[in-house]
């Protein structure tokens, strides 16, 4: 590595490394990026650096937002740029989104999946939706420790409420973990089931992100066992 110092390769200890690698798309904007505080050859070594710790663009992404140091060689100008990607994709994501129709787990799923890049302690994100199941809102609802977030009707209800809401699509994450949910993950939705219902709203599905990808709660869920409604036709 045209003999840079070799703790290039030193990495938080935040994500796992993956088999995937930077895609071709990704290395080039990733470049773009750095070439801003680096030259041609140090943006490449800073590149492979990238690839051969994380192993992708998600679990770099991960690390960049919650890591001081998520690989050595970055500027701190570079690091505030980094940063910057996610927040500016999610606020693009949410402008986006309103009306669309969502009437299956896969429509829930690529709405909300861009809202956890990022992330890399426990988030909860919530997708509003009305009778028809447009799109009236996505709301990030708590973020958590490394490994829990507390999901309470109160929150719940007070993005939902002012969208006029009929149903809600729940979401949270397992940086840490697999997408299946967890025994307490099924009672507390059980229990945001029942509170919700008593204010006319219903739970549509409760997803699970992590990096193995998303679970559908209903999907898994034993038949009557919670009461989702559903996503409808």
């Amino acid at each position: 590595m045209s003999g840079r110092d070799e703790t290039i390769f030193e990495r938080a200890d935040i994500a796992p490394e993956t088999d995937a690698g930077l895609t071709k798309e990704d290395r080039a904007l990733l470049k773009t990026l750095l070439l801003f505080e680096n030259g041609e050859e140090t943006a490449e070594e800073l590149l492979d650096g990238i690839d051969a710790v994380y192993g992708g663009l998600t679990p770099f992404l991960d690390a960049v937002g919650a890591s001081d140091r998520p690989l050595e060689g970055l500027s701190d100008r570079t690091l505030l740029l980094l940063r910057a990607i996610p927040t500016l994709c999610r606020r693009a994501m949410q402008g986006g989104t309103r009306d669309k129709v969502v009437r299956s787990f896969e429509d829930a799923q690529e709405i909300l999946r861009p809202f956890y890049v990022g992330y890399a302690r426990e988030a909860a994100v919530m997708l509003a939706l009305d009778a028809d199941g447009r799109v009236r809102g996505v709301f990030r609802l708590n973020t958590g420790g490394g490994n829990s977030v507390e999901l309470r009707p109160e929150a719940i209800l007070e993005k939902a409420l002012p969208v006029s809401a009929a149903k809600v699509v729940l979401s949270h994450s397992h940086p840490g973990g697999t997408s299946a949910p967890s025994i307490t993950d099924y009672v507390v939705t059980q229990r945001l089931v029942n509170s919700l219902r008593d204010f006319g709203i219903g739970v549509a599905d409760h997803l699970v992100f992590s990096r193995d990808g998303c679970r559908s709660m209903a999907a898994g869920a034993p038949r009557g066992m919670i009461g989702f409604t559903g996503y409808g036709k």
